[in-house]
């Protein structure tokens, strides 16, 4: 339907004529909605005395915002180096800018029209000690690529300057903000209802009961975003069941990997595993094209989080063995993630996917496509959300940051009414306490040669 194909996808000469009609509406005229870029720019030193500051501009359009950063960077240095990165025509009207206007004499740019992605494609090794994106990132094809590739290209002791609409940067972006999204959990995890260690007690029961590998060897087993550990020991005692030894490869960017090893190191039970620790991203493991093959590749609810769900389940699916498992636990559609999608209808802008609000019907999609057979277990849990609605509550705001993956949702009034709305009728309320209902899904993908008994 071309409703479908259209909505969020403006055509570029439809976007042009519509950005004049904007700008044209804006009540408080453009050039003071610019203005504030430039007093965003730190006043310390950005770059060793008598060296050029060094600027990427990202989506830099006519100009009107960059200038306002160029002059302030100016007060404080003698010259700017700014490569500028422009896709459109309009880096034509920036040009006619920075050559008319006098005060941008000691700015040297180096114009490249081309969009965010083909410029990072170069890998080019130049360190910038300011990059700005302003009003460019609702366009780029993936957000947390482009900010990844933003700030690796940052110098230490630079500054990174992003302006966006709040909504559209952080609906369905808590994990963006590492602070409160743990701080969110803690209050998720106290309001379950039936307690994390059934939950976690179902994923070893889905380990199969088959023989994984030749006889006298070690099981291989690939662990993505373990967490804590809590998961994972439940599935590493069901393979002891069945298997001398363990071979656990871990892998976890956060700091919760310490309290994983001091699990292991204090639960006896779980001698006979050999873990080898690779605190790192997803991605970053799966770069490293490691040759080594696994009988069984888990992710427990890390899947959120990942830059791309459909290149993570094909890298995964390579590094398991002939025989082997894939275990994948996620929310599947149930009262809670039917909010997510509500979220994303009103509020949100291109593809889903690209933000947290994934589920298991997603992960089912992408196995179906290719033909893999998989068994499913589901299993529903309640959430005591009754402090959602105590006006002021911190543990309150905490958990609807955690429930809609979206920080600070409780300043946006218009968000936060329709949330709390959706929750008041798709709860249950049992002696005063309001209960909203998840459905974990647990899937078990077989690869060729695998038992499926």
């Amino acid at each position: 339907m071309a409703g479908m194909r259209a909505i969020g996808r403006l055509s570029p000469d439809r976007y042009a004529a519509g950005l004049k009609a904007f700008q044209a509406a804006y009540e408080t005229g453009t050039e003071s909605h610019y203005q504030p870029f430039g007093a965003m720019v730190p006043d310390s030193t950005l770059c060793e005395a008598g060296a050029d500051v060094r600027v990427l501009a990202i989506g830099s359009g006519s100009g009107e915002a960059d200038s306002n950063i160029l002059k302030k960077l100016l007060q404080n240095h003698k010259s700017v180096y700014n490569r500028v990165v422009e896709p459109s025509e309009t880096i034509e009207g920036y040009k006619t800018l920075v050559g008319t206007d006098k005060s941008l004499g000691a700015v040297k740019c180096d114009w490249h029209q081309q969009t965010a992605e083909e410029y990072f494609q170069t890998k080019e090794g130049t360190k910038f000690h300011l990059i700005h994106a302003i009003h460019c990132l609702y366009l780029v094809e993936d957000l947390h690529v482009t900010l990844r590739n933003m700030w690796e290209q940052l110098a230490d002791g630079g500054y990174m300057l992003v302006g966006m609409d709040s909504r559209m940067l952080t609906i369905g972006r808590l994990n963006l903000s590492p602070d409160r999204y743990a701080a969110g959990l803690k209050a998720f995890q106290a309001a379950y209802e039936t307690g994390t260690e059934s939950h976690y007690q179902s994923f070893g029961a889905m380990v199969p009961d088959s023989t994984l590998c030749e006889a006298g060897a070690d099981v291989r087993v690939l662990a993505i975003g373990s967490g804590s550990g809590e998961a994972d020991i439940n599935i590493l005692k069901k393979l002891l069941q069945n298997h001398k030894g363990v071979y656990n490869r871990v892998v976890e960017p956060s700091e919760t990997i310490e309290d994983y090893k001091t699990l292991v190191g204090t639960d006896k039970s779980l001698g006979a595993v050999k873990c080898d620790w690779h605190q790192q991203t997803a991605e970053e493991y799966f770069q490293t094209k490691e040759g080594t093959k696994f009988h069984l590749i888990h992710a427990i609810h890390c899947l959120y989080h990942v830059e791309d769900l459909h290149v993570t389940l094909r890298n995964m699916w390579e590094q398991l063995t002939d025989g082997g498992y894939m275990l994948v636990g996620m929310d599947a559609e149930s009262d809670w993630t039917r909010l997510w999608y509500k979220l994303w209808d009103d509020f949100g802008q291109g593809d889903r996917l690209k933000t947290v609000y994934r589920t298991s019907g997603d992960v089912k999609q992408w196995l179906d496509a290719r033909g893999i057979k998989y068994v499913t277990e589901e299993a529903e849990s309640f959430f005591n959300v009754t402090e959602c609605f105590k006006e002021g509550s911190e543990a309150g705001m905490l958990l609807l940051d955690f429930l809609t993956q979206t920080p600070d949702i409780s300043s946006e009034p218009e968000m936060k009414s329709m949330v709390l709305e959706y929750i008041r009728r798709n709860s249950s309320v049992i002696d005063d306490t309001i209960l909203l209902k998840t459905m974990g899904n647990i899937i078990v993908a077989f690869k060729c040669g695998a038992k499926t008994e």
